[in-house]
């Protein structure tokens, strides 16, 4: 479990710097070439064309 700060809505405030708005969540920006890493249990992803964030590292349940 992680605490986020609320984006994106009306009457919100915006997301605190070296973070993004997705999903009406700040997220702490990343970099997948290692300059702007994640807290342990984190993992860089975004695509292509979009900013790169941490998300939980969930581990896969298929084998």
């Amino acid at each position: 479990m992680q605490c986020t700060q609320t984006c994106g809505l009306e009457g919100t405030p915006p997301c605190p710097e070296g973070s993004v708005c997705e999903d009406n969540q700040c997220l702490a920006r990343c970099s997948p070439d290692g300059r702007a890493e994640c807290d342990e249990g984190f993992k860089c992803t975004g695509p292509p064309d979009g900013p790169t964030v941490c998300t939980p590292d969930v581990p896969s349940a298929l084998p």
